[in-house]
Protein backbone atom coordinates (compact mmCIF):
# COMPACT_ATOMS: atom_id res chain seq x y z
CA UNK A 1 0.00 0.00 0.00
CA UNK A 2 1.41 3.37 -1.10
CA UNK A 3 1.89 6.04 1.56
CA UNK A 4 0.64 8.71 -0.86
CA UNK A 5 -3.15 9.07 -0.94
CA UNK A 6 -5.88 11.65 -1.61
CA UNK A 7 -8.69 12.87 0.61
CA UNK A 8 -12.28 13.38 -0.52
CA UNK A 9 -11.74 17.15 -0.81
CA UNK A 10 -8.78 16.64 -3.15
CA UNK A 11 -5.82 17.06 -0.78
CA UNK A 12 -2.69 15.05 -1.48
CA UNK A 13 -1.45 13.48 1.77
CA UNK A 14 1.20 11.18 3.16
CA UNK A 15 0.14 8.45 5.61
CA UNK A 16 1.88 8.91 8.95
CA UNK A 17 0.19 6.01 10.71
CA UNK A 18 -3.07 4.25 11.53
CA UNK A 19 -5.11 5.52 14.47
CA UNK A 20 -7.58 2.60 14.58
CA UNK A 21 -9.41 0.26 12.24
CA UNK A 22 -11.19 3.11 10.44
CA UNK A 23 -9.02 6.20 10.78
CA UNK A 24 -5.60 7.21 9.49
CA UNK A 25 -3.17 9.88 10.62
CA UNK A 26 -2.04 11.86 7.58
CA UNK A 27 -0.02 14.95 6.66
CA UNK A 28 -0.79 17.16 3.66
CA UNK A 29 1.78 17.42 0.87
CA UNK A 30 2.65 20.87 -0.49
CA UNK A 31 4.55 21.92 -3.60
CA UNK A 32 7.69 24.00 -3.04
CA UNK A 33 8.83 26.88 -5.29
CA UNK A 34 11.23 24.55 -7.10
CA UNK A 35 8.40 22.11 -7.86
CA UNK A 36 9.34 19.48 -5.31
CA UNK A 37 6.61 17.95 -3.14
CA UNK A 38 7.15 17.87 0.61
CA UNK A 39 4.91 16.86 3.57
CA UNK A 40 4.18 19.91 5.71
CA UNK A 41 1.65 21.23 8.16
CA UNK A 42 0.02 19.59 11.16
CA UNK A 43 -1.13 15.99 11.16
CA UNK A 44 -4.86 15.30 10.96
CA UNK A 45 -7.08 12.24 10.82
CA UNK A 46 -9.34 10.99 8.09
CA UNK A 47 -11.36 7.84 7.53
CA UNK A 48 -11.45 7.93 3.73
CA UNK A 49 -8.35 7.76 1.53
CA UNK A 50 -8.33 7.41 -2.26
CA UNK A 51 -5.65 6.15 -4.64
CA UNK A 52 -6.33 9.04 -7.06
CA UNK A 53 -8.00 12.44 -6.68
CA UNK A 54 -11.71 12.53 -7.40
CA UNK A 55 -13.23 15.11 -9.75
CA UNK A 56 -16.47 16.89 -8.83
CA UNK A 57 -19.24 17.47 -11.36
CA UNK A 58 -18.38 21.18 -11.43
CA UNK A 59 -14.69 20.51 -11.98
CA UNK A 60 -15.49 18.05 -14.76
CA UNK A 61 -17.73 20.58 -16.54
CA UNK A 62 -15.12 23.30 -16.18
CA UNK A 63 -12.47 20.99 -17.61
CA UNK A 64 -14.71 20.04 -20.55
CA UNK A 65 -15.52 23.70 -21.20
CA UNK A 66 -11.84 24.62 -21.12
CA UNK A 67 -11.01 21.83 -23.57
CA UNK A 68 -13.82 22.97 -25.86
CA UNK A 69 -12.67 26.58 -25.61
CA UNK A 70 -9.12 25.61 -26.54
CA UNK A 71 -10.33 23.61 -29.54
CA UNK A 72 -12.55 26.39 -30.83
CA UNK A 73 -9.95 29.07 -30.10
CA UNK A 74 -7.48 27.20 -32.30
CA UNK A 75 -10.13 26.78 -35.02
CA UNK A 76 -11.05 30.48 -35.10
CA UNK A 77 -7.44 31.59 -34.82
CA UNK A 78 -6.63 29.57 -37.96
CA UNK A 79 -9.70 30.93 -39.73
CA UNK A 80 -8.85 34.55 -38.86
CA UNK A 81 -5.27 34.01 -39.98
CA UNK A 82 -6.52 32.64 -43.30
CA UNK A 83 -8.86 35.61 -43.80
CA UNK A 84 -6.08 38.04 -42.93
CA UNK A 85 -3.90 36.44 -45.61
CA UNK A 86 -6.71 36.66 -48.18
CA UNK A 87 -7.41 40.28 -47.22
CA UNK A 88 -3.73 41.13 -47.51
CA UNK A 89 -3.58 39.46 -50.92
CA UNK A 90 -6.60 41.41 -52.16
CA UNK A 91 -5.17 44.64 -50.79
CA UNK A 92 -1.82 44.06 -52.48
CA UNK A 93 -3.61 43.21 -55.73
CA UNK A 94 -5.67 46.42 -55.58
CA UNK A 95 -2.54 48.46 -54.82
CA UNK A 96 -0.75 46.91 -57.80
CA UNK A 97 -3.65 47.77 -60.11
CA UNK A 98 -3.85 51.28 -58.71
CA UNK A 99 -0.12 51.76 -59.19
CA UNK A 100 -0.41 50.67 -62.80
CA UNK A 101 -3.13 53.25 -63.36
CA UNK A 102 -1.10 55.94 -61.63
CA UNK A 103 1.76 55.28 -64.04
CA UNK A 104 -0.70 55.64 -66.88
CA UNK A 105 -2.00 58.89 -65.43
CA UNK A 106 1.52 60.22 -65.01
CA UNK A 107 2.02 60.21 -68.79
CA UNK A 108 -1.50 61.32 -69.63
CA UNK A 109 -1.99 64.92 -70.75
CA UNK A 110 -5.76 64.97 -70.35
CA UNK A 111 -8.50 63.66 -68.04
CA UNK A 112 -6.03 63.40 -65.21
CA UNK A 113 -8.58 64.19 -62.48
CA UNK A 114 -11.17 61.74 -63.82
CA UNK A 115 -8.67 58.92 -64.04
CA UNK A 116 -7.44 59.71 -60.54
CA UNK A 117 -11.00 59.27 -59.28
CA UNK A 118 -11.08 55.85 -60.94
CA UNK A 119 -7.79 54.97 -59.25
CA UNK A 120 -9.15 56.10 -55.88
CA UNK A 121 -12.19 53.85 -56.33
CA UNK A 122 -9.98 50.83 -56.95
CA UNK A 123 -7.65 51.69 -54.08
CA UNK A 124 -10.53 52.13 -51.62
CA UNK A 125 -9.83 55.84 -51.05
CA UNK A 126 -13.36 57.08 -51.77
CA UNK A 127 -15.07 58.15 -48.52
CA UNK A 128 -18.02 60.31 -49.64
CA UNK A 129 -20.43 60.61 -52.57
CA UNK A 130 -22.12 63.81 -53.69
CA UNK A 131 -25.50 63.03 -55.22
CA UNK A 132 -26.80 65.83 -57.41
CA UNK A 133 -30.36 64.55 -57.68
CA UNK A 134 -32.91 66.97 -59.07
CA UNK A 135 -34.37 68.74 -56.07
CA UNK A 136 -32.70 66.46 -53.53
CA UNK A 137 -28.92 67.02 -53.28
CA UNK A 138 -27.03 65.17 -50.55
CA UNK A 139 -23.57 64.08 -49.39
CA UNK A 140 -23.39 60.46 -48.28
CA UNK A 141 -20.63 58.52 -46.54
CA UNK A 142 -19.24 55.66 -48.62
CA UNK A 143 -17.52 52.56 -47.20
CA UNK A 144 -17.37 50.54 -50.40
CA UNK A 145 -20.89 49.16 -50.09
CA UNK A 146 -24.40 50.44 -50.62
CA UNK A 147 -26.90 47.80 -49.57
CA UNK A 148 -29.79 46.75 -51.82
CA UNK A 149 -32.52 45.56 -49.45
CA UNK A 150 -35.99 44.22 -50.04
CA UNK A 151 -39.05 43.54 -47.91
CA UNK A 152 -41.38 40.58 -47.73
CA UNK A 153 -44.25 40.92 -45.30
CA UNK A 154 -42.75 42.40 -42.16
CA UNK A 155 -39.27 41.09 -42.83
CA UNK A 156 -36.38 42.99 -44.39
CA UNK A 157 -33.81 41.08 -46.39
CA UNK A 158 -30.44 42.10 -47.83
CA UNK A 159 -30.33 41.30 -51.54
CA UNK A 160 -26.76 42.41 -52.23
CA UNK A 161 -24.63 45.47 -52.87
CA UNK A 162 -25.95 48.14 -55.21
CA UNK A 163 -24.10 48.26 -58.50
CA UNK A 164 -21.90 51.26 -59.28
CA UNK A 165 -21.28 51.65 -62.99
CA UNK A 166 -18.70 53.75 -64.78
CA UNK A 167 -19.66 55.37 -68.07
CA UNK A 168 -17.22 56.70 -70.61
CA UNK A 169 -17.74 59.01 -73.56
CA UNK A 170 -15.83 59.06 -76.80
CA UNK A 171 -14.11 62.26 -75.68
CA UNK A 172 -12.68 60.50 -72.62
CA UNK A 173 -15.08 61.91 -70.02
CA UNK A 174 -16.00 59.49 -67.23
CA UNK A 175 -19.10 59.47 -65.02
CA UNK A 176 -20.42 57.19 -62.28
CA UNK A 177 -23.96 56.03 -61.53
CA UNK A 178 -25.38 54.23 -58.51
CA UNK A 179 -28.12 51.75 -59.44
CA UNK A 180 -31.21 51.08 -57.36
CA UNK A 181 -30.62 47.31 -57.29
CA UNK A 182 -27.61 45.00 -57.05
CA UNK A 183 -28.18 43.53 -60.53
CA UNK A 184 -28.11 46.96 -62.17
CA UNK A 185 -31.84 47.06 -62.88
CA UNK A 186 -34.16 49.94 -62.05
CA UNK A 187 -33.26 53.59 -62.26
CA UNK A 188 -29.83 54.99 -61.48
CA UNK A 189 -28.43 58.17 -60.00
CA UNK A 190 -25.32 60.07 -61.03
CA UNK A 191 -22.78 60.30 -58.23
CA UNK A 192 -19.59 62.28 -57.73
CA UNK A 193 -16.96 60.37 -55.68
CA UNK A 194 -14.65 62.19 -53.26
CA UNK A 195 -11.84 61.23 -50.90
CA UNK A 196 -13.04 63.52 -48.08
CA UNK A 197 -16.15 65.30 -46.86
CA UNK A 198 -14.49 68.66 -47.46
CA UNK A 199 -13.93 67.80 -51.12
CA UNK A 200 -17.54 66.69 -51.55
CA UNK A 201 -18.77 69.84 -49.77
CA UNK A 202 -16.68 72.03 -52.06
CA UNK A 203 -18.35 70.56 -55.16
CA UNK A 204 -21.79 70.70 -53.53
CA UNK A 205 -21.25 74.40 -52.74
CA UNK A 206 -20.32 75.10 -56.38
CA UNK A 207 -23.50 73.39 -57.61
CA UNK A 208 -25.57 75.18 -54.96
CA UNK A 209 -24.12 78.57 -55.95
CA UNK A 210 -24.86 77.88 -59.62
CA UNK A 211 -28.47 76.86 -58.96
CA UNK A 212 -28.97 79.74 -56.51
CA UNK A 213 -27.65 82.27 -59.04
CA UNK A 214 -29.99 80.99 -61.75
CA UNK A 215 -32.89 81.01 -59.29
CA UNK A 216 -32.20 84.58 -58.17
CA UNK A 217 -31.93 85.86 -61.75
CA UNK A 218 -35.18 84.31 -62.99
CA UNK A 219 -38.41 86.29 -62.72
CA UNK A 220 -41.53 84.86 -61.13
CA UNK A 221 -41.94 81.91 -58.83
CA UNK A 222 -39.05 79.79 -60.04
CA UNK A 223 -38.12 76.81 -57.83
CA UNK A 224 -35.06 76.33 -55.62
CA UNK A 225 -34.77 73.46 -53.05
CA UNK A 226 -33.20 75.58 -50.30
CA UNK A 227 -34.54 73.30 -47.54
CA UNK A 228 -32.77 70.33 -49.14
CA UNK A 229 -29.50 72.20 -49.53
CA UNK A 230 -29.55 73.29 -45.89
CA UNK A 231 -29.60 69.63 -44.81
CA UNK A 232 -26.00 69.39 -46.05
CA UNK A 233 -23.72 70.37 -43.16
CA UNK A 234 -21.55 73.34 -44.13
CA UNK A 235 -23.57 74.57 -47.14
CA UNK A 236 -23.97 78.35 -47.36
CA UNK A 237 -26.97 79.70 -49.30
CA UNK A 238 -26.14 82.86 -51.32
CA UNK A 239 -27.89 85.90 -49.88
CA UNK A 240 -29.84 86.89 -53.02
CA UNK A 241 -31.29 83.39 -53.38
CA UNK A 242 -32.12 83.23 -49.68
CA UNK A 243 -33.97 86.57 -49.79
CA UNK A 244 -35.96 85.56 -52.87
CA UNK A 245 -36.81 82.17 -51.38
CA UNK A 246 -38.03 83.74 -48.14
CA UNK A 247 -39.98 86.43 -50.05
CA UNK A 248 -41.68 83.79 -52.21
CA UNK A 249 -42.44 81.70 -49.14
CA UNK A 250 -44.02 84.74 -47.44
CA UNK A 251 -45.99 85.57 -50.59
CA UNK A 252 -47.32 82.02 -50.80
CA UNK A 253 -48.20 82.11 -47.11
CA UNK A 254 -50.18 85.31 -47.54
CA UNK A 255 -51.93 83.93 -50.63
CA UNK A 256 -52.96 80.83 -48.69
CA UNK A 257 -54.27 82.99 -45.83
CA UNK A 258 -56.26 85.13 -48.28
CA UNK A 259 -57.68 82.03 -49.94
CA UNK A 260 -58.69 80.53 -46.60
CA UNK A 261 -60.21 83.86 -45.54
CA UNK A 262 -62.23 83.99 -48.75
CA UNK A 263 -63.50 80.45 -48.21
CA UNK A 264 -64.37 81.28 -44.61
CA UNK A 265 -66.30 84.40 -45.70
CA UNK A 266 -68.31 82.29 -48.12
CA UNK A 267 -69.20 79.84 -45.37
CA UNK A 268 -70.15 82.62 -42.96
CA UNK A 269 -72.26 84.54 -45.55
CA UNK A 270 -74.01 81.96 -47.73
CA UNK A 271 -76.67 84.52 -48.83
CA UNK A 272 -74.02 86.65 -50.51
CA UNK A 273 -72.92 83.61 -52.49
CA UNK A 274 -76.43 83.11 -53.87
CA UNK A 275 -76.56 86.66 -55.08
Amino acid sequence: MSNIKYTKDGKKVSIVGKLNNTEFIVQEIYVADDGSEIPAGENFTTSTLLDSPIESWKEKKLRELEERYNREADHWAQKIQKQDKEKSLLHDSAKAKAEALRKFIAVSDSHHEQLQTFVDFMAGNITHLFKKSYGSPEIEEFDGTDIDSGTWGNRRSVEGIKLISIFGKSNGDLSYRLHRYSDGSGDSQEIYPHTSYESALSQAQEVCDEEARAYAELDGNSWFPMDKWLKIDGIVIPEEARKKFEANAEKQRLERIAKLQDELDKLMNPEDNKA
